[in-house]
């Protein structure tokens, strides 16, 4: 509903392996001291990653499908090594990628290298939205990050949609 799409990939290595992989699945499902605990863990063991992005116009003009796997291709394109096979979080493989692939439906709850990359996205993506909240106030980025909680879709229906907003995400109350 608000702000970018963030991709992350990370590195299965011999630092990976040696994280507390326990803990990790689905970055929604987990609470955010745990997203926050594991993201420090993780780069404390200097594990190798990239990060991609998709802003919300980028959104609006294609669709969040494909605002997502131009966000996941520019992750890899971050990374400081050529990976040799990808793991991808969905049904699509990514275009133009010139490795092996293997697309997995919700992969972040059943590949713990999906589902890390899924924690860092998160937590990047939460703090980039909270920014936003000086700058908006009323719409309360800090604590709902850009999701359509109650508070967040009635301050859109009194102030309208923000310059961060998904002018194509559709709110049945609002856009008819």
């Amino acid at each position: 509903m608000f702000g970018p799409v963030i991709s992350c990939c990370v590195i299965v290595n011999e630092k990976f392996n040696k994280l507390d992989l326990s803990k990790i699945k689905d970055s929604k499902k987990l609470s955010e001291k745990l997203r926050n605990n594991f993201v420090k863990e993780f780069i404390d063991a200097g594990c190798d990653f990239g990060l991609g992005s998709s802003n919300n116009k980028h959104i609006d003009k294609s669709n969040v499908s494909d605002a997502t796997l131009f966000s996941m291709k520019d992750a890899i394109n971050n990374l400081k090594i050529e990976p040799r096979a990808i793991l991808v979080d969905g049904m699509q493989k990514i275009p133009n990628i010139d490795c092996y692939q293997l697309a997995i439906t919700k992969g972040d709850n059943i590949c713990k290298s999906i589902g890390a990359a899924s924690i860092l996205a998160k937590f990047v993506r939460d703090f980039i939205i909270r920014k936003y909240h000086s700058a908006l106030p009323y719409y309360d980025l800090k604590n709902n990050v850009g999701y359509g909680t109650t508070i967040h879709i009635k301050n859109i229906n009194t102030y309208g949609k923000s310059f961060g907003h998904r002018k194509s995400f559709k709110i049945k109350s609002i856009d008819r």
